[in-house]
C-alpha cells in the first residue's frame, strides 16, 4: 500500500542532479628551449663582416650569395668568438695584464716602473709625468758633474742613492741666477740636459779608461 501524505504538509524538493563536466584536456609539454644555434653560410659571412668592422672601423663587404655551401663547426665557432670579443667592454689594464711601454699608445700600453725612483731638483718626478724620450735617457744617467761653464764650473750633479730613504737618481742644478741662464744655453730642455750628461759621462769614462792605460791616475785628467 502507498502511504498517504497529510493535507498540510509541503512537498520537499529534491536538487537536481548536476551534469558531469568532461575531463580536462591534458596541456601539450612545452619544448625544451635549445641553446644550438643554426647558421647560413651567408649569415656567417655577415657576422664576420660585422666583427671585422667592429675591429677595424672599415666597412663590412658584401655578404655571399652561396647560400647552400657547408660550413664547418670549426668556422662557426670562430666567427661566434670573434663576434663575443667585439661585443665585449675594454679590459682595465693592470700591473698583471700590461704590455710594453708604447708612446703612441700609453693607455693599453703604461709605462713600467722605474728600477729607481728620478728626483729633479729634489722634486720626484713620476714616470707618468715624464717625455717618452726622457723616461728612456734617465736610467742611462751615471753619477758625476757634467755640463761645465765657462769658468770650468760643472753646472749639473747626478747622483745614484741605491738604498735608504735617498733611494732614486737625482739631478740637481742650478735653475735661477747667472748659472741657470748659462746652462739655458747649453740645454733647451730636460731631454738635452740628459742627453748631455750621458754624452759627457761616456766621454769622462773613455779618458779615464785611456789614463789608466797609461799608468796615469784618473783625477788628474786635463779638462
Amino acid at each position: 500500500m502507498t502511504p498517504e501524505i497529510p493535507a498540510d504538509s509541503t512537498p520537499v524538493s529534491t536538487p537536481k542532479a548536476r551534469k558531469a563536466r568532461a575531463p580536462r584536456k591534458a596541456a601539450a609539454p612545452r619544448a625544451a628551449q635549445s641553446d644550438t644555434v643554426v647558421l647560413t653560410k651567408a649569415q656567417l659571412d655577415e657576422l664576420l663582416a660585422r666583427a671585422a668592422g667592429n675591429a677595424t672601423g672599415a666597412p663590412a663587404p658584401a655578404p655571399v650569395n652561396d647560400m647552400d655551401a657547408p660550413v664547418s663547426g670549426h668556422t662557426l665557432l670562430g666567427a661566434l668568438q670573434q663576434v663575443v670579443d667585439a661585443s665585449k667592454p675594454p679590459v682595465k689594464i693592470t700591473v698583471d695584464n700590461r704590455t710594453a711601454f708604447n708612446p703612441m699608445n700609453p693607455t693599453n700600453a703604461p709605462r713600467p716602473e722605474m728600477r729607481y725612483p728620478f728626483f729633479q731638483n729634489f722634486d720626484r718626478i713620476e714616470a707618468e709625468d715624464l717625455l717618452p724620450r726622457e723616461y728612456e735617457l734617465i736610467p742611462q744617467l751615471k753619477p758625476g758633474l757634467f755640463i761645465k761653464s765657462r769658468r770650468g764650473i760643472p753646472l749639473v750633479e747626478c747622483l745614484i742613492v741605491k738604498r735608504g730613504a735617498s733611494r732614486g737618481i737625482h739631478l740637481r742644478y742650478d735653475s735661477k741666477g747667472d748659472k741657470g741662464r748659462e746652462l739655458q744655453t747649453y740645454c733647451r730642455d730636460m731631454t738635452e740636459m740628459l742627453e748631455r750628461c750621458i754624452r759627457e759621462a761616456v766621454e769622462q769614462a773613455s779618458k779615464r779608461a785611456a789614463r789608466r792605460a797609461k799608468g796615469l791616475p784618473e783625477d788628474d785628467e786635463e779638462d
